[in-house]
């Protein structure tokens, strides 16, 4: 996993194909701006924050936000790079 981040929550370099991620929407150059309720200050929060089984995304996207909802699989990665 690639570790770049913003001023405000962590940009989304690249989504694999048929991952918990891709399955949400998830999408290259959103920037990911909270995990369950919890604002993201950098990549490491995302980590942090990212190995809860359930997670629910605030994304921002082209300008508007929006909620993404994922679950983790057991043995398949999320499928996303930062």
């Amino acid at each position: 996993m690639k570790l770049p981040s913003s001023a405000e929550g962590v940009v989304v370099a690249t989504v694999r194909p048929r991952t918990p991620a891709a399955a949400a929407g998830l999408a290259a150059g959103d920037r990911i701006l909270t995990i369950n309720g919890r604002p993201l200050r950098d990549a490491i929060d995302f980590q942090f924050y990212g190995a809860e089984d359930r997670l629910e995304l605030g994304v921002e996207r082209a300008g508007g936000r929006r909620a993404l909802r994922l679950r983790r699989r057991p043995g398949i990665e999320l499928g996303v790079e930062l």
